[in-house]
């Protein structure tokens, strides 16, 4: 068969499987993945969405390699595989060495991330409804998560909040009110109260003296917004 410019063709990649029976060799051609390097050196929310949630499902499988393969395949589902181990390599568990194995039928396994790696909807969660997404009473919850971290949920929580909003102070535009919620503090006024307990600074000096590209957005945005009444009112 002749190929002909007035149809062009596109070359994709296949995965080929093959059997053996008494008689024949059989061959089955599916199409594969296409390895696109985009050189996103930072993940997405979605990408660290489906990070979290692997580790999560990894440590909940505690050992059993069924449910670990599961985990992976859920995960590679979400993002291609090899993003998928990048991910997995450079934003690992903090205690990788905790993994639980060999864990008998009907115990608790009680996941923990990252104060980093903590999404927006646990950071605007008590500690009365981890408890129950747990499946314990707040007391146990607590005593078994200070066993498990050294520090109590609240203390984690308070701590994930603030690097919430420094990641959010440094790189983002948002406004102060905007970070508070999006941190998961609710107000501004609580967002500094605990910013100057925990960083001895104010929200807006940590801004000045930390902010990137985010902070000179806003001040151009403002500075445009100002130039742009004056032109109205004139």
């Amino acid at each position: 068969m002749s190929l002909s410019d007035d149809f062009p063709v596109l070359l994709g990649p296949v995965r080929l499987e093959t059997r053996f029976t008494e008689t024949e060799l059989l061959v089955r051609v599916f199409p594969d993945e296409w390895a696109i390097d985009k050189s996103e050196p930072h993940p997405s929310e979605a990408e660290f969405g489906a990070l979290r949630a692997y580790w999560t499902a990894l440590w909940r499988a505690a050992g059993l390699p069924l449910a670990e393969q599961a985990a992976w395949q859920e995960f590679t589902g979400r993002v291609a595989v090899g993003r998928a181990t990048w991910l997995t390599n450079t934003y690992p568990p903090a205690n990788p060495g905790e993994k639980p194995a060999n864990v008998q039928d009907g115990t608790a396994v009680l996941v923990i991330a990252g104060a980093a790696d903590v999404s927006s909807v646990v950071l605007r969660t008590t500690i009365i409804q981890l408890a129950r997404k747990a499946g314990m009473s707040r007391r146990t919850f607590i005593r078994r998560f200070k066993a498990s971290t050294g520090t109590t949920p609240g203390a984690w929580l308070a701590s994930a909040r603030i690097a919430r909003a420094r990641e959010l102070l440094k790189y983002s535009s948002h406004h102060i009110d905007e970070i508070a919620i999006a941190a998961g503090f609710g107000s501004a006024a609580a967002l500094r109260h605990h910013f100057r307990r925990h960083m001895k600074v104010s929200p807006s000096f940590y801004r000045r003296q930390f902010g990137e590209t985010g902070y000179e957005a806003m001040k151009q945005r403002r500075a445009d917004d100002s130039r742009g009444t004056d032109k109205h009112s004139v």
